[in-house]
């Protein structure tokens, strides 16, 4: 009977470090108003699924439980000129948004919660960066950037 309760009592224990150890942190589940958090260049999420792909001109994902920042694209401006994002955001639930990061690490809201549309801006010589961001999130995310010359678009 000891021996039952023993293993029992082990397997609570296990399930519960199992159960601890996964999941979201709790800066990740802060970091959707903070702009300090989403200006940094690394980035810190969680998704419970995220299917699809990003490449250099386009973003197409559908995500499940997003939590935190996850830099999309990384912007090279060499010379002063335009960006272009088109995007076409469909969130179920929770809170989701795109944002631009500009070398000097304030943050520009270029899209959200759901909605299609189009964000342009010129950019001066520096390192940009454009996230998303999110907060339980549920939802797909497409969107297409296009940029000048001399403004290289890479994937992190």
């Amino acid at each position: 009977m000891k021996r039952v309760r023993f293993i029992g009592l082990l397997l609570i224990i296990l399930l519960t470090v199992l159960i601890g150890g996964c999941g979201v942190k709790e800066r990740q589940k802060n970091i959707y108003e903070q702009n300090s958090e989403i200006s940094q260049a690394g980035d810190s999420y969680s998704y419970s699924q995220r299917l699809g792909e990003v490449d250099e001109q386009s973003l197409n994902i559908a995500y499940e439980r997003f939590y935190g920042t996850d830099t999309i694209w990384l912007l090279n401006a060499e010379q002063t000129g335009k960006i272009t994002i088109n995007y076409d955001l469909a969130l179920a639930s929770g809170d989701f948004k795109v944002v631009l990061v500009t070398p000097q690490d304030e943050v520009t809201v270029v899209a959200e919660g759901s909605g299609k549309g189009e964000y342009e801006t010129q950019v001066s010589p520096g390192k940009y960066r454009v996230k998303i961001v999110g907060r339980n999130a549920f939802g797909e995310a497409a969107a297409e950037i296009k940029s000048a010359d001399g403004v290289q678009v890479s994937v992190p």
